[in-house]
């Protein structure tokens, strides 16, 4: 399957590869909507139409067991709000995109929109103004992506343990005082609160009240400088409007970086995770991966959970360190015993699958 050039506001890109288009669909920077063309092919069409026509057959979603024998998923719309109308789609793909998302998204949530993309084409684009690459467009958003130049020391990862059986979870009050303190108008209680609740530290994981305290957190002239690079991280990870999603060079200044890593060397372990967050080289980014690991493992050191989840993460997919799956598991099983709800997440799927650890129903559910 040849390479893919995209058409976006008049500009052009590519050619690329379909795993090379994946983060910048995360991303929002490019959408199923985009016009396209296969490398040798003459008609545009959505971006959507041609990723639909080649998703591998791993990616599927898979109907499991229980519903096989079902000849309809029955779904109850009456109290649902009336979707917005959709352009002329069969009603057996309106069957299969229903599905899929009652069945929890199973093949992935960018995969979803090429379900709904017409199969109709509109008129071709006009021709792009002069070609581009997606790496300017990406530095008008975040800036330079660059590796850093400056040494790192050697890799010390924070020990682990292997996974108790049954995982005693703690998640104690900690939640509970950085939601008064940030009720109360605490910037840096604000701040910890929107960590706690980007992946459900203590409670559960909401999207949008961890942007709003980051929000609060940033608007303080008294508040963390990792606040705010953590907002500029919320807002490139999420649904964020253009006017939003315009301030985040402003929140990943040098100033700003550099006051963040002062915060880190204290040392703060809120300030390392941010900053390894901020080097992930994930949705669109390429970021800075040993830099990143670093961070982590500073937080991760000092036991904080969700550096502890992030390098259960990379060991999981093997970024930035071999692919380990009992490594992996240890580091979500010592985040989940703080009340991490997504390590916990992670740890019982990998229970049900054996990945890493002797399969095991009851301690997944």
């Amino acid at each position: 399957m040849g390479a893919i050039y995209v058409q976006k506001d008049g500009q052009q890109y590519g050619p690329l590869t379909r795993d090379e288009l994946q983060p910048y669909l995360d991303a929002g920077v490019l959408s199923v909507e985009d016009w396209a063309v296969e490398e040798g092919g003459a008609e545009w069409v959505p971006l959507g139409n041609l990723l639909r026509a080649t998703v591998p057959a791993e990616d599927v979603a898979v109907i499991p067991e229980a519903f096989r024998e079902q000849t309809e998923i029955k779904v109850d719309l009456e109290t649902a709000a009336e979707p917005a109308p959709m352009a002329d789609v069969s009603s057996g793909r309106k069957k299969i995109a229903v599905a899929v998302i009652v069945l929890g998204m199973m093949g992935g949530g960018a995969a979803l929109g090429f379900y709904f993309t017409q199969d109709t084409h509109p008129e071709s684009p006009p021709p792009p103004s002069k070609p581009s690459s997606l790496a300017d467009l990406l530095k008008t958003t975040v800036g330079d992506s660059s590796p850093r130049s400056e040494e790192l020391p050697p890799l010390e990862l924070p020990a682990t343990h292997p996974v108790p059986l049954p995982l005693p979870v703690n998640a104690g009050g900690d939640f509970q005082k950085a939601a008064e303190a940030a009720k109360a108008g605490h910037p840096v209680g604000a701040f910890h609160l929107a960590v706690r609740l980007h992946e459900g530290w203590g409670g559960a994981p909401h999207a949008s009240q961890a942007v709003t305290n980051a929000e609060l957190s940033e608007a303080n002239n008294n508040g963390p400088a990792a606040a705010k690079i953590f907002l500029g991280f919320l807002y490139m990870n999420s649904r964020t409007p253009p006017a939003k999603l315009a301030n985040v060079p402003k929140l990943f200044t040098e100033k700003i970086e550099k006051a963040a890593k002062a915060e880190a060397a204290r040392p703060d372990p809120y300030a390392h995770y941010v900053l390894g967050l901020r080097e992930l080289p994930t949705r669109g980014y390429r970021g800075d991966l040993p830099r990143a690991l670093h961070h982590f493992a500073a937080a991760g050191r000092a036991g904080f959970p969700p550096a502890l989840y992030q390098l259960g993460q990379l060991h999981l997919r093997g970024m930035g360190v071999p692919r380990n799956l009992r490594k992996a598991t240890e580091y979500f099983a010592a985040a989940g015993q703080a009340g991490h709800t997504e390590a916990l997440r992670l740890l019982g799927l990998m229970y049900l699958r054996g990945d890493g650890l002797v399969p095991n129903p009851a301690e997944s559910v």
